[in-house]
Formats: structure tokens, sequence, C-alpha cells
């Protein structure tokens, strides 16, 4: 392995061969959560700086494998990561028991450098955000626990160090509707317009972890048979799965023309008008901070 300068830190990466371009120095990054920190020298959901591009350490939540090249957004709301209350805990205790079921550690960043959260969306708590410190898993729903920590900075419990800071100022109740977010699951794009979050530097499976270009010159799938690449001009996310495509030449109505100038996922390098293909983009880094 060679050394990565990722922000004046030497970092370890994986770099069997040159390859194709620079990018192909993250290809065969599938690799297991225990294993990160070895072969990356990078933590869950690192978003790290290396030859002019900006890329991002994540786990793949697809179900399936994710293909070199396939735009991808965060993991979001759906089945997995909207759940309920599955039992009220006290106003001071952090742990609560979710609907949810889990693998332990799941949810939590043993670094604590990237945060992911929990969100309380409707009833007794609702409004309520809070880190996620860890969780436990379990096949019996009702001990799925998700542990947090460091409320905002402008609560009570922040401020007041006689408040535990690990409690909810109102105690969430059973039922209640919870969101979670971590900042490093991804899937692919599904739907034309998809915010992405970047593109897939080599084929990952599910639950394994990979590497994302966010920002910066890259490989990435895109589609140009019915809304050509234009070289220089945006490129937005299509209606097919983890592909991108040219903006529409004449747009038909304003909503589209609106969707579309909001939706630019970068810009293309060449001309093409084929069928889904490797195309060399820069991605535009909307995501990148």
């Amino acid at each position: 392995m060679l050394s990565v300068q990722s922000l004046g830190i030497h970092q370890p990466a994986y770099y069997p061969a040159y390859g194709e371009g620079y990018e192909d120095a993250f290809r065969n990054v599938n690799i297991a959560e225990a294993d990160i920190f070895l072969k990356l020298g990078l933590s869950k959901g690192d978003k790290f700086f290396y030859e002019n591009a900006i890329y991002q350490v994540v786990v793949n939540r697809s179900g399936g494998t994710i293909a070199k090249g396939t735009w991808v957004k965060l993991n979001f709301g759906g089945a997995t990561r909207l759940g309920t209350v599955a039992a009220a805990p006290a106003a001071t205790k952090a742990a609560i028991a979710s609907s949810f079921n889990l693998t332990a550690d799941q949810l939590s960043n043993v670094e604590k450098a990237i945060p992911s959260f929990v969100f309380i969306t409707s009833g007794t708590g609702i409004g309520q955000r809070r880190r996620i410190r860890k969780n436990t898993g379990s096949t019996d729903t009702s001990a799925n626990l998700i542990t947090v920590a460091e409320p905002e900075f402008w609560l009570p419990a922040y401020q007041d160090p006689t408040l535990d800071p690990d409690a909810f100022g109102t105690a969430p109740a059973t039922g209640d509707g919870l969101s979670v977010i971590c900042p490093w699951e991804v899937i692919p794009t599904a739907s034309a317009y998809d915010f992405a979050q970047g593109v897939a530097m080599g084929d990952f499976s599910d639950g394994q972890w990979g590497v994302i270009l966010i920002a910066g010159l890259g490989l990435a799938k895109c589609v140009g048979s019915t809304d050509a690449l234009v070289a220089g001009k945006p490129i937005v996310i299509s209606g097919t799965a983890g592909v991108a495509k040219g903006q529409v030449g004449t747009p038909g109505t304003a909503t589209i023309a609106m969707q579309e100038a909001s939706a630019i996922c970068g810009y293309a390098i060449d001309a093409y008008a084929g069928a889904s293909a490797l195309r060399h983009v820069w991605v535009s880094g909307e995501s990148a901070i």
C-alpha cells in the first residue's frame, strides 16, 4: 500500500495500481467495518482530499452491490431509518428502545468524529434531536436501544451542568416517531433529480465499506441517448438508478427547467449521446462539506 497525503496527514490507502486514472486508487475498497482504519487510515464517514478531489468513506445500505461509477445518495427515511419509540424512557434516561431491527453499533461511530443523529419526528417528544453515542441491536426489537448524547448547544441541559446532558428535555412517549440519519450510509440514486452524494469509485457489496468521489474529476455512469451530454454543460440525475444524464435541450415546461437547474450534479467533460456507460465528468461537490 502507498501513502496518501490527506490534508497534510499521511493516510494509507488501497492503491494496487494506477489503472485507468487516479480515481482508481480506491477501486478495490470493499472492506468490512473492522478494517476501515487499518486499510484506509480513516474513520466511518470521513471526507478527505486526494489529488485535487474530495472523497468519502461510506457504507453500502442498498441490499445489493453498488458498481463502480454509480451515483449514490444518502440513505435516510424508508423502513430501516424511520421508526417509533418502542418503550417510553424517563426524561433522565439516555437510551431509547426503538422499533428498529439493528445490528450492534450499526448507528454509532466509535471515533465520534462524524456524528449520527436520532430525531423525534412526532408525538410527545417532537422536535428533539440528539447525537447517537451507541446502539445495542437485537432480534428482539424491544431491545434495540439507541443511546444518545450531546444535545444541541442551545438546550438547557447543555448549559446547566446540574442537568443530565444525555437526557431528553421532554421524555419521548411510546409510539413517538423516530428518524435516524447516519451521514455515511448510501444507496444508488433512484429517481430523476435525486440529490447525489457522490460517485462510487469501485464495486462494493451490501454492508461493506467503500470510497465515493464527492467533488472532482472522475468516471461516472451517464446516459445520453435521450438527453445528450454536452461537453462543458451540466448533467443531472436520471430516472434510471445510479445514472446521470444530459439536461433537456429545450424544457417543455418551466417546472422541468427549474427541476433541472436545481438538480445539477456536475458537468460533462465530453459530448455523449449513447447508452449508459462510464463517462468522464466533473462532480460538482454540493455534498462536499
